[in-house]
Formats: structure tokens, sequence, C-alpha cells
């Protein structure tokens, strides 16, 4: 109804000029301006009226969502968050506004593109060749990994590692590659919109965020206290955004927790694609995919791809843009703790563009 009063009142500011008047009258940038603000005071007022908001207050939350000091923009994005559970007509106007979803996770726009992917810094997993990649359509991606917080709000039963990430904002670890699916599915139903993990390589490309040496922030390691959670004798993970941000205001992307990629891993699969010019939007090898020279055990082919790196590793080589890193997809029960490096596993989620969002559609 109140949308419907909103489109009448809109629909009146034009039906009351004369209907005679040259059609000049209606194309005057003045006039046109006068409508557009009401619009803009009336879109703010029929929104803040689904919740018990005030105008002023919705304004504030916004702008300090957008804001680039962590202290000012997570809270308002956990506050936006709240709100944007209350109904769907606030979850999607909220969403265009901030790109931020009815968990308080926040999203900054990936555009088309392409790069270089690769190579890996090493050949201890990996027979790998750099090889061009086109994104061919913009997607979104969290600012963050997913939190324990956040995690629990869909998963309540999931515990935080008191030891290793006690933190509510700390990353959510010892997730397998089976939860952190499942919990993108559920994050679709609850948004009325598709989650997933990202592929491989868009992971990378937003990563890189239009770079091309071995970190983000450059190609000295001596930086890497400033961005990446990693290699200074920590003993936990830290809560998520507590260094700095990529060129494209994404947290994490050099250490904390490694993230799960949507790839099945193969060693020789990166060989391949090199062969073959440039690749379009990659999905990885395919479960079923293989090479003649592999002979890796089963555990290899059966991996998933980790990027990033995680609060325990002291080797910068493996912190870099391109450090990947295979890990079983094991069918175990939720939350079950795995061995080894998985108290420091997690991940992070992409929402797809819808077709409205997308240039040319």
């Amino acid at each position: 109804m109140r949308i419907f009063r909103k489109s009448l009142l809109v629909h009146c500011l034009f039906d009351i000029l004369p209907q005679k008047r040259p059609a000049r009258w209606t194309q005057h940038p003045c006039r046109i301006c006068i409508v557009l603000g009401l619009c803009s005071l009336l879109s703010y007022s029929a929104i803040a009226q689904t919740v018990s908001v005030g105008n002023d207050e919705l304004e504030d939350l916004v702008r300090a969502a957008s804001a680039s000091d962590r202290e000012v923009w997570w809270p308002a994005a956990r506050d936006l968050g709240t709100l944007a559970s209350s109904n769907v007509t606030m979850r999607d106007w909220i969403w265009r506004r901030t790109h931020v979803n009815t968990l308080g996770m926040k999203f900054v726009r990936v555009e088309a593109g392409e790069f270089t992917m690769g190579p890996d810094w090493h050949r201890l997993f990996d027979y790998q060749s750099a090889h061009k990649v086109k994104i061919t359509k913009p997607y979104y991606v969290a600012v963050t990994e997913v939190t324990n917080e956040q995690f629990m709000k869909l998963f309540p039963k999931y515990r935080l590692d008191a030891t290793y990430s006690p933190d509510p904002d700390s990353p959510a670890v010892r997730i397998s590659w089976k939860q952190a699916a499942e919990f993108c599915k559920l994050l679709s139903e609850r948004e009325g919109a598709t989650y997933r993990l990202p592929t491989e390589a868009e992971w990378e490309y937003a990563c890189r965020a239009g770079t091309t040496t071995l970190y983000s922030f450059g190609a000295s390691v001596t930086e890497m206290p400033r961005y990446g959670w990693c290699m200074d004798e920590h003993t936990k993970s830290a809560p998520v955004a507590t260094l700095q941000p990529n060129d494209w205001g994404i947290y994490d992307m050099h250490g904390n927790v490694f993230e799960w990629v949507s790839d099945w891993y193969s060693s020789y699969y990166y060989s391949e694609c090199s062969k073959q010019g440039i690749i379009h939007d990659p999905k990885g090898p395919g479960r079923d995919w293989s090479h003649p020279s592999e002979k890796r055990p089963m555990t290899v082919r059966s991996s998933h791809v980790l990027r990033s790196s995680g609060w325990l590793v002291d080797n910068a080589e493996a912190c870099t843009c391109t450090a990947r890193f295979p890990l079983p997809t094991l069918d175990k029960k939720p939350f079950t703790p795995g061995p080894g490096m998985r108290e420091m596993v997690g991940f992070r989620v992409v929402r797809e563009a819808s077709d409205a969002e997308v240039p040319g559609k």
C-alpha cells in the first residue's frame, strides 16, 4: 500500500500539469530535479516506515556502511542486516543501496575483465603455467570471510572454536567444503538471490584487484603485516577486517584462514589451460577430469582447492595471490574437527549479479 501511495503521488505530480503545456515544460531540468528529489524523499520515508527506524537514522546507516574505516562500516552493516531481515522490501532496498545482506555481510561489485592467472610460487603440488582468463560478467564478493556469528545464524548448532577462532567476528573455521556449499544454498533461499563459493578464477581476480604483482599490495613481503594475518607467530585467527584491504576494499586475501573455492583440484589443469588461449569464466577441471601425467594419490584428485593462507603460515611464498592448495573434500558429519590444518580453513562467498544488474541485459 505504501508503494502504491508513492506511485500515485508521483503520477499526480505530472498529472496536475496542464495537458496543453509544451513538452519542454516537463523536460525542464529544474522541474525534473524537483520530481526526482521528491521521489528520493518518498523512497526513504516509505522504506523507513516499514520498520521502526527514522529516515535520518536509516540514511546515517547507509552512509556509514560505505565508509572505509572498519570501526564505522562494520557496526553499520550489522545494523543494516538486522533491518534487512524485517521484510522483503527493506531487504531489497538495503541491498540496492549498500550491498549488505540480511546477515550483515558487506559485498563489493567486481566488474568483468581479463587478467593473467598464476603461475604459482612453487612446484610442491602444481605443474602450473600462467594463463589468460576472462571474467565475462560482474559479480559481488564478500569483503570478509564468513564469521562465526554469520555462520551460526544459518547453522545454530555450530560452535565456534574457542581456541583458534574465539571471537564472534573471527572467521568460522574447521568448515568442510560441503558445509560451505550448504551455507551458500541456505543463504540463497534466505536472500532470494544466488550465493555460492567463488570459482578459483573469481577468487584470484578479486584478490589481485587489478595488480600483477606477487601480492595485491605489491612485490615486497615487508608490507605483509599490514595486509595479511600470517608470518608473525600468531596463535589464533583475527577478527575479520582487522588489517588493511586491497585496492577493491576486500580484506584478508593473504592470510587469517584458508578459503574454499568451488573448483576441484588437479595438478595439471593450469598447464592445459595455458594451451587454449584465453579461457572464459573457468570453473576448474571437474571431478572426472584427468591428465595422463597425473600420478597423485586419489586423496588429491578428490580434493577441492583452498586459496589465501592461514594464521599459522610462516612462509611468505604461501601467501601470494596465486598460492593454492588441495584439501580432501571429506564427507564427515557437520562440524567434526578434521586433522592438521583444518583449524585454519574457512570460506567467503560471492553473490551472482542478477540480469537487471548486468549491463546489456
